[in-house]
Parts: C-alpha cells; structure tokens; sequence
C-alpha cells in the first residue's frame, strides 16, 4: 500500500504490533478516521477476523501542551479517542471480532522518539494494532 513512512511492522514481547502514524489515519487534534486510511483499516479487521488473537488497539500522542475544548489533556482523550475510533471501524467491518478487542490509551507516557522536534513528535503520535502473542499455560 506504499506506507512505509507512515506504517511499520515489528514483532515484539507483547506480539506482533501494525504502528500506524496518527496523520496517516486522523486529521490533527481529531477522530475522524480519513478516507485515504480506510483500506488500509479494513485489510486490518480482515486480518484480525483470519486469527484467534486477542488485539489491543494502542493510542499514543505527542508530549504537547495545547488542549482543546473537547480533548483537555490533548494526550489522554486524543489517544484514547483514536484507538476507540479505530476499534469502532474494525467492529463495523468485521463484526465477530468485537469480542477479542481493547482499546488502550497511554496519552503521552510511551514515546518512541524524543519530543524535541516536529518530526519526531510525528512519531510519538501513533496508532498501535497489537496481535496479542499466545500465552503458555501458567505463563503471567
């Protein structure tokens, strides 16, 4: 789909994670999934509909001051609001994995990059898909 500067894939101890930049998916300080990102949600709930895992949609953001009136911590309620957005969109295309789904925010607490520039703002506002891995028995 030719996203590699706003899409990555990487295997890591919680499983397997789709990190998905927040401007690929949403207008600035909004909810509002764009059109241009929904093919990409949509092979995303097939995915998720083709296995048994469990999937937590992670939302980050940016350590940024500026507030708005609908989300005042801007950190919070953004990332939280994104990740619930995109839950919302893979129930709507693939009803049956309601079920398996979280939605998890970590506002401003799980940055990838430093906050000290635009660029790597970018980066801490993301979007997270998280294929949980499978759990051996009596493993925590």
């Amino acid at each position: 789909m030719n996203m590699e500067s706003e899409a990555a894939v990487v295997l890591d101890k919680r499983g397997l994670v789709v990190m998905v930049a927040s401007s690929l998916l949403f207008e600035p300080n909004s909810t509002r999934i764009r059109d241009a990102a929904k093919p990409l949600l949509i092979r995303l709930a097939e995915l998720i509909a083709s296995f048994p895992n469990l999937v937590r949609v992670e939302g980050h953001a940016a350590r940024v001051p500026a507030s708005t009136e609908r989300f005042p911590s801007n950190n919070w309620e953004l990332a939280a609001g994104r990740a619930s957005a995109v839950v919302r969109y893979f129930i709507e295309r693939e009803p049956i994995i309601a079920p398996r789904l979280t939605v998890v925010s970590y506002g401003d607490l799980h940055h990838i990059a430093p906050n000290d520039t635009k660029a790597n703002r970018a980066k801490n506002r993301r979007v997270e898909i998280v294929f949980e891995r499978f759990r051996e028995e009596g493993e925590g």
